[in-house]
């Protein structure tokens, strides 16, 4: 190496070029055996390879040009430029990067770490129609919109939900046409305020609890196939009804395919069975109509009316009654009763028509004491005389002539006579009764009828009824064949009115 003298301290190489050439052909290398090399003030760092290290508290500054750093990087410090550009990926470890400007990169911006992130003091703006997740799994690389993967809720031009949602906070879905549709999931809600109407397949009104807090609330309810109009269910104020009405109502005409509410059990099978119970409504003139097999009266073993639907009885009503004590009555709106059916009875209270033939029986019945067996014993009653009961409906106090013209039967069933001479018997005769029935005078006339006893004389001639007129008419059972009879007996006669004749 040959060295260049230098005369002086200071000296200066006035030259717009400086050339330093090898004798070698190899480096050229500038040092100072006492001290550093400085250029423009500043000392250039050590180190090698190649490059130029540069290592002074001052700027690098190229006006124009560029700065391209083909190693790894700037370890300390700062660059500052109008573009800063990375041809690969720009890595920033540490303390991260305070851009004042703004960061345009053909690559991507990517932080190291899992404790790294990028803020940003105002909006993230996205070009891009996505935020993306992405997970490397073992080299495979899986993408997934962010907000699928923390379960958020997407928002798209159609309003979709594909996910399970969670809102905290009211839900608002506003403007003309708009609509919250959920074509698979559900929607949960403790409170939902919808003002105009809810369109979906179904609704289900289930939290999953047992108790009284699963209802709805509505005005009204409407059951509408698509394109047709058919049923609502409403609690309407009605003008002169009281606002309580549940109303079902029908708003197509009858006219046409049947309209009807079908309740149907578990076991329903159409087009082969038939609804359990029909509600048809039909019209107002025609008024409604109910398709049932069994009515049932009360809550437990009581009485019912049914029809069986198949079988031989299934032409058939039946009205049931499941006990010995049970009744059926029929009242008038006055709830005087006319009828009652027990378990082993018909009682009839009034007027009783086959057809056109009227046909009421009326009994009076007297129980008597101290009857005379003789042919001209004193009177067993008069026509007049208040003292039968009548055995339709149990009045006390009844006569004969109450009771009015007619035919009768007249029956006496006796016990044995006072003495034992003459057995029990029984006496029945037919006799038309008009008023006034015989002539005022004291002649007796005789009603001839039926005799049967037990243990009685030879010689006893059967009894006539007789009767003769005073103060109305007296009636007695005549023994024609005992002319001083003392012998008392006992009974019950009775008085039955048939309607043989008009």
């Amino acid at each position: 190496m040959t060295s260049i003298p230098v005369s002086s301290k200071v000296e200066s190489i006035l030259a717009n070029q400086v050339i330093l050439t090898s004798e070698t052909g190899t480096d050229v290398d500038i040092t100072c055996a006492t001290g550093s090399v400085k250029i423009n003030g500043s000392v250039p760092g050590g180190g090698g390879g190649g490059g130029l290290p540069i290592n002074g508290a001052g700027d690098i500054t190229l006006s124009p040009g560029n700065l391209v750093v083909q190693g790894d990087g700037i370890a300390d410090g700062k660059i500052q430029g109008q573009t800063i550009k990375s041809v690969s990926t720009l890595v920033v470890d540490g303390g991260g990067a305070n851009i004042t400007g703004g960061i345009s990169s053909n690559g991507d911006i990517q932080t190291l770490g899992g404790n790294t992130d990028i803020i940003s003091s105002r909006d993230f703006i996205l070009d891009g129609t996505q935020v993306i997740k992405r997970t490397d799994n073992g080299g495979v690389v899986d993408q997934t919109e962010y907000v699928r993967h923390v379960g958020g809720a997407i928002k798209q031009e159609t309003n979709i939900f594909t996910t399970t949602n969670e809102f905290q906070d009211n839900v608002t879905i506003s403007g003309v046409g708009t609509q919250l549709n959920v074509p698979q999931g559900t929607i949960g809600s403790s409170t939902a305020n919808i003002s105009t109407g809810i369109t979906c397949g179904s609704i289900s009104v289930d939290n999953g609890a047992a108790g009284s807090g699963q209802f709805v609330n509505a005005r009204s309810f409407g059951f509408k196939p698509s394109g047709t109009g058919s049923w609502s269910m409403s609690q309407q104020p009605v003008t002169g009804q009281v606002p309580d009405v549940l109303q079902i109502a029908q708003s197509q005409p009858y006219a046409g395919a049947p309209k009807y509410i079908a309740i149907t059990s578990s076991d329903y099978n159409p087009p082969g069975d038939q609804p359990n119970i029909i509600i048809d409504p039909q019209t107002q003139a025609l008024g409604g109509k109910m398709f049932i097999n069994t009515v049932q009266f009360g809550r437990g073993i009581d009485p019912r009316i049914e029809s069986v639907p198949t079988g031989p009885d299934s032409n058939d009503v039946k009205i049931i009654i499941p006990n010995n004590s049970g009744q059926i009555r029929f009242y008038t709106n006055s709830t005087d009763e006319k009828l009652r059916i027990s378990n082993n009875q018909i009682n009839v209270y009034d007027n009783f028509y086959f057809g056109d033939y009227f046909f009421l029986p009326q009994q009076l019945i007297y129980a008597f004491t101290g009857a005379v067996i003789d042919d001209n014993p004193p009177t067993l009653f008069n026509d007049n005389g208040a003292i039968f009961t009548l055995a339709n409906n149990g009045a006390t106090g009844q006569s004969l002539s109450g009771t009015g013209e007619g035919f009768y039967k007249l029956t006496i069933n006796a016990a044995a006579s006072s003495g034992g001479t003459y057995g029990a018997f029984r006496y029945s005769c037919d006799f038309p009764y008009t008023t006034p029935n015989f002539s005022v005078g004291t002649v007796i006339t005789r009603f001839e009828g039926n005799f049967s006893g037990a243990n009685y004389p030879a010689t006893l001639a059967k009894p006539d009824l007789c009767g003769f007129g005073l103060a109305g008419v007296d009636f007695k059972l005549c023994f024609p064949s005992i002319p001083a009879g003392t012998e008392t007996y006992s009974g019950a006669l009775t008085l039955t009115k048939m309607p043989y004749g008009t």
